[in-house]
């Protein structure tokens, strides 16, 4: 009936779940991360995870900058995503 509508919407459907995710997920999670390692706190743990929580951070950013180029697919892989809250 619509040639190409239904790839046309698939594109759309993917654009908008991803455009929710990091608005909704990532985001969040990025500037409460800049906020926890901005601030100075009794855990002295935490001054030992920041390397490695900038890393993981300015990873992610350079993900998102670079998505859709390359080998970078824009998909998060499930073991990508399991090392995230572990440096933060």
């Amino acid at each position: 009936m619509f040639p190409g509508l239904a790839d046309k919407y698939n594109q759309n459907s993917r654009k908008a779940q991803r455009i929710v995710f990091e608005a909704g997920v990532v985001r969040p999670l990025i500037d409460a991360s800049r906020q926890k390692m901005s601030h100075d706190d009794a855990d002295s743990g935490s001054v030992q995870r920041q390397p490695d929580a900038l890393a993981a951070l300015i990873q992610i950013e350079s993900d998102i900058l670079s998505r859709g180029t390359g080998t970078n697919k824009g998909e998060l892989s499930p073991d990508g995503a399991r090392k995230i809250p572990g440096h933060i």
